[in-house]
């Protein structure tokens, strides 16, 4: 007869050690109040740039990516597709981002646009999109242009459901009226001064407006 593998067996009281978990929301900042507040602590930042036109546009040249970036540059696709790159790893180099952070592309359940602070800045936005893949973020992994090629189709009335897909919008032709980038990073520590300073800047310019 062979022997049973030994068991973990109850020693007769409850266990005194437990796993707490709150999830990945950040705690909504109360109404009136500094939003930039809640980055003291585990929060989410939304990279987000939006472009409105109609005019046909197609995305997936970097001629027409660059000119988010650098407007009338006047550079061929090859020198285009290089001097974006550069300009993307000039940025993440100026970053102080952890290696790896959560990210979300589409919308993230659990995680409310008020719950979120929004950095509309075309070059760091195309920073956290090409160095996603799934739900990391990645410092060190290559360099991916196809999210940046297949924007959100942003309609007349709000944000579409579908993506660009790269390909271009005629004028006129239905509802879109433009495209939009955008990225939910998750920093576990809070966000760092630099970038916590630019939000601040971008809120007070949004003020004045």
């Amino acid at each position: 007869m062979s022997e049973t593998a030994p068991l973990l067996h109850n020693i007769g009281g409850p266990p005194m050690a437990f796993i707490r978990w709150n999830g990945l929301a950040a705690t909504a900042p109360a109404a009136g109040a500094d939003a930039s507040a809640a980055a003291g602590a585990g929060c989410w930042l939304h990279c987000r740039h939006q472009r409105a036109s109609v005019d046909a546009v197609d995305w997936n040249r970097c001629t027409a990516l660059l000119e988010l970036v650098r407007p009338r540059h006047g550079l061929a696709e090859p020198q285009a597709r290089s001097l974006l790159l550069e300009l993307m790893e000039a940025r993440l180099s100026a970053l102080e981002w952890p290696p790896v952070l959560v990210c979300s592309i589409d919308d993230f359940p659990g995680v409310h646009p008020n719950e979120a602070l929004v950095l509309d800045h075309p070059l760091t936005v195309f920073v956290a999109l090409g160095k996603c893949i799934g739900s990391l973020w990645m410092r060190d992994r290559p360099w991916r242009l196809a999210p940046l090629c297949t924007p959100t189709v942003v309609q007349a009335g709000g944000i579409g459901q579908g993506r660009a897909a790269g390909r271009p919008a005629a004028a006129g032709q239905g509802d879109a009226s433009g495209a939009q980038w955008s990225c939910r990073l998750w920093f576990p520590q809070g966000l760092p001064a630099q970038m916590l300073q630019r939000v601040r800047t971008a809120d007070r310019r949004k003020e004045k407006q």
